[in-house]
C-alpha cells in the first residue's frame, strides 16, 4: 500500500483532531480516495462513553493526492490523536510559503506518517524538517469492528442550542444536581428542554424555535410532532461532546433522539475558509460532506418503556378495531 499527498490546508484537520482529542487518546483513520474518515468507538473508549465519527473531503486538505492499496484503495491506520495533531500544527507554524509532503513510510520496521517540510533557499528545494508520526496499520477485514452504528431514523430532532450557552447551563447545573439529565425535544416547534433534578429541586432550561425544515430522517409514524420525546443522558458525557464541538468551524449542528438507543449530535462543518460544504458539494448525502457525529448512550427506564409499549399496543388494537368496523360496514352496505 502507498500514500502520498501535498498538504495545502492543515487547519481543517487541526480542528477535527482537536475535537477528537477531547473524546479519546487514539482513533482509527481510514484513508480513502475521496475522504479521510475518523472513527472512535468502544475500541478506544469504554462502552458508556460517547462514540465519535468524522470525515473531511480530500480537496479541503490536500493536492496531488495519490493512494493505492489492494482493498478498494483504502488504508486503515490506528494513530495517537495528539501526536498527529502536533505534526499538523508544526506544518501550520512552518508557514504557507514552504511545501509539505505527507506520505506513508516505514523506518526500522515501524509504519509512519512522515511530514516532509521542504524549504526553497533560492538555489534548490530541500527537506528542512521531517516529522514522523508512528501508526499501526489495521487489516481491512477488521473494518467492521470500527464502523459507525446503524441507528435508523430519529423520533425527534432540533437544532442544538449555541454551544457557549448550553455549556454554561450544564456546568452550573452540575454543581447543584445529579449527573443525569433529561433531554426533551419537540420537533413540531423546535423546542429543546434540558431538565436536571434531585430529591430537593428540579432545574429546567428551555430553548425555543430550534425547529428543522427537513424531517426526512424521522421515524415513519413516530407520532405527533408537538409531543416531546425524552432521553436521559449522563451530564458528563453531554458536556464532553459540547467541549468537543467548540474547536470546530460548524455550519449547523443537529441533536436528535432515537428512543431506547442514543442521543445523536451531528455537525456539518465548513471548509478551511468558512464556505458551506452543503453548497459546495451539491450532494444530499451527509456522509460525503465534512461532518462529525457523536453518539451518546441513554439510560433506560423500564417502567416508562413498558408504559409506552402498552400505549403503542393499545393504539395498534384500536386501529385494527376501526379497520374491522369499517370492513363490516362496507360488507353490510
Amino acid at each position: 500500500m502507498r500514500f502520498k499527498a501535498r498538504l495545502e490546508h492543515p487547519n481543517s484537520l487541526i480542528r477535527i483532531l482537536t475535537s477528537l482529542s477531547c473524546m479519546a487518546k487514539s482513533c482509527l483513520i481510514v484513508l480513502c480516495p475521496q475522504t479521510w474518515k475518523f472513527m472512535i468507538n468502544e475500541k478506544f473508549v469504554t462502552e458508556s462513553h460517547p462514540q465519535c465519527y468524522a470525515s473531511t473531503p480530500i480537496s479541503f486538505v490536500f493536492s496531488h493526492y495519490m493512494i493505492e492499496s489492494q482493498m478498494r484503495n483504502e488504508i486503515l491506520l490506528q494513530v495517537n490523536i495528539k501526536n498527529l495533531l502536533a505534526a499538523f500544527r508544526a506544518v501550520k507554524e512552518n508557514g504557507d510559503d514552504d511545501m509539505t509532503i505527507l506520505k506513508l513510510t516505514k523506518k526500522k520496521n515501524v509504519a509512519l506518517l512522515s511530514f516532509e517540510m521542504w524549504f526553497d533557499d533560492g538555489h534548490e528545494i530541500r527537506p528542512n524538517v521531517i516529522h514522523d508520526v508512528p501508526v499501526k496499520p489495521v487489516s481491512h477485514s477488521k473494518l467492521y469492528l470500527y464502523e459507525e452504528p446503524s441507528i435508523g431514523r430519529y423520533h425527534a430532532s432540533s437544532l442544538l442550542p449555541k454551544t457557549k450557552s448550553i455549556k454554561t447551563v450544564i456546568e452550573r447545573m452540575r454543581n447543584r444536581v445529579e449527573e443525569k439529565a433529561n433531554i426533551y425535544i419537540r420537533s413540531g416547534d423546535g423546542q429543546f428542554l434540558l431538565e436536571m433534578k434531585n430529591e430537593h429541586c428540579s432545574i429546567k432550561t428551555i430553548y425555543q424555535n430550534l425547529g428543522m425544515e427537513d424531517k426526512g430522517l424521522h421515524q415513519a409514524g413516530a407520532g405527533n410532532d408537538m409531543q416531546s420525546v425524552k432521553a436521559c443522558v449522563d451530564l458528563k458525557n453531554l458536556l464532553k461532546v459540547i467541549h468537543a464541538l467548540q474547536p470546530l468551524y460548524v455550519q449547523q449542528t443537529v441533536i436528535a433522539i432515537t428512543k431506547y438507543a442514543c442521543v445523536t449530535i451531528h455537525a456539518h462543518l465548513k471548509d478551511f475558509i468558512g464556505n458551506d460544504t452543503n453548497e459546495m458539494s451539491g450532494s444530499g448525502n451527509d456522509l460525503e460532506l465534512a461532518r462529525i457525529t457523536f453518539y451518546i448512550c441513554v439510560y433506560l427506564n423500564d417502567e416508562e418503556e413498558e408504559s409506552e409499549n402498552e400505549n403503542e399496543t393499545h393504539e395498534v388494537e384500536n386501529s385494527q378495531q376501526q379497520q374491522q368496523q369499517q370492513q363490516h360496514l362496507m360488507e353490510s352496505d
